[in-house]
């Protein structure tokens, strides 16, 4: 498989109302960069338009290719006094974008999008929505003067996504994100989140509905996996002290928009999930690993039910739960760590997200390890005011085969769409559906069940 993936950019200047196109075999064509396959294409285009052509650019748009012609990203030029100067770029005005070779349908949007019109594509596919923005913050914070740089990182970008870093020339950054469907609902989650547990999120500077935006203060690095033990131990303390706080709010948590993620949810759809894995088992054409046969799949449906039994009767709360809890969503500052990116909150057992934290540290799969005996007393420390010993230790148990199953289940929709025909996909649900085998096989589970 080829590791990169080509892009055609088309560089627009708004203010002079031109266009920048390159020149092959007589005729004007839209420029050609080819980007890692597996970065996040804003940031990877951005950073190459400016390497070749030493412009600072953000991508409004991206406009679907064809069988033939790859997508196209249309970047709007921030410096409004560039010109193109190696001689490989030549402006046309903006009236010519019919010569670019595009599909009738790209270049309709195209046409609205050098108008000023966003059509329905969402509010972000229009020039100088990042002057829009960055004067929305301005109005915003009102105890000091904020003057932003021209170092604007942009991470994701397309009509109703964007996910934007202002810096500025003193203090704090700022990040601007929005989000379209299938994730609109993290905008009330965030929000709600950020009113009611503001010291584990970073600052929230302001939001406004017609974007499905917020901005937030910078909150200091994410950083790699793995984590050092004393980080893991402080990301540990605090979710275990988020999830207390939110303790008899389900409804609240629900009625903003986190998934329901509840023990009988995951119970009623135990049957669907393994139906699915044998469909997706039978599809495997690698032989490096055996497949799971239709029998232990449901023989681990059994186990799954009786799992989920058990952990209903030890009556834990339901709580948050952050289910995309990876290194890259959790934030350091000087004093504190704080969570971000809640797109994957659920409420459910607030135990299924032990195995998320303990993996910010290790993949291993011993439970015995010292490490992960120091975590445990430091989740369980945080609960000791609401749970016993005996719900704990339980609990712990009934965590890791239950785990699988929210992450299989997640938000539930895939189940019904075509997502799941993904072979990706399905390759990576056999994996974990493997993982559950072999927690399905642990002694101490055998033991509780």
């Amino acid at each position: 498989m080829s590791e990169l993936e080509e892009y055609r950019v088309l560089l627009a200047q708004p203010p002079t109302r031109q266009i920048f196109l390159a020149e092959e075999c007589g005729k004007l064509r839209v420029p050609r960069v080819a980007i890692p396959k597996w970065a996040r294409p804003a940031e990877t285009l951005t950073e190459a338009v400016d390497k070749k052509w030493h412009v600072d650019a953000i991508v409004v748009d991206f406009l679907p290719g064809d069988s033939i012609q790859p997508d196209c990203a249309v970047l709007e030029i921030r410096q409004k006094d560039w010109r193109a100067s190696n001689g490989d770029l030549i402006p046309v005005g903006a009236d010519s974008a019919g010569v670019c070779g595009l599909s009738h349908r790209a270049e309709a949007a195209l046409q609205e999008i050098l108008q000023g019109k966003c059509g329905s594509r969402g509010p972000f596919s229009r020039f100088g929505w990042v002057d829009d923005a960055q004067e929305w913050i301005k109005s915003a914070i009102t105890d000091r003067e904020v003057c932003f740089t021209n170092q604007t990182r942009q991470l994701n970008a397309c009509g109703t996504f964007a996910l934007v870093r202002f810096a500025t020339k003193c203090g704090r950054a700022y990040w601007l994100k929005a989000v379209g469907e299938p994730n609109a609902h993290e905008f009330a989650v965030t929000t709600y989140l950020a009113e009611h547990c503001p010291t584990y999120l970073p600052k929230l500077v302001c939001a406004r509905g017609d974007w499905n935006a917020w901005v937030m203060q910078d909150g200091g690095q994410s950083l790699e996996r793995p984590l050092p033990l004393p980080r893991v131990e402080e990301v540990v303390t605090q979710m275990a002290t988020v999830q207390t706080a939110f303790v008899g709010k389900t409804n609240d948590l629900l009625r903003c928009g986190c998934v329901d993620q509840r023990i009988e949810v995951l119970e009623a759809h135990v049957d669907q999930v393994i139906t699915y894995l044998a469909e997706a088992m039978g599809l495997q054409t690698s032989t490096k690993v055996p497949r799971l046969s239709e029998a232990r799949l449901r023989e681990l449906a059994a186990i799954l039910q009786a799992a989920c039994s058990a952990m209903r009767a030890l009556n834990i709360p339901d709580s948050l739960l952050h289910n995309d809890l990876n290194a890259g969503n959790v934030l350091f500052d000087e004093s504190r760590c704080l969570f971000i990116d809640w797109a994957e909150a659920y409420v459910g057992n607030p135990f299924l997200i032990f195995p998320q934290l303990c993996s910010l540290i290790s993949c291993s799969e011993d439970t015995s390890l010292t490490w992960v005996q120091r975590l445990k007393t430091l989740y369980k420390g945080r609960w000791s005011s609401l749970l016993t010993d005996s719900q704990v230790d339980r609990a712990f148990v009934l965590t890791p085969i239950l785990a699988v199953l929210s992450h299989l289940y997640g938000r539930g929709s895939w189940l019904r769409s075509p997502l799941g025909e993904d072979s990706h996909i399905q390759g990576f649900r056999r994996s974990l559906a493997r993982y559950m085998d072999r927690a399905a096989q642990s002694p101490d589970l055998l033991e509780v069940l």
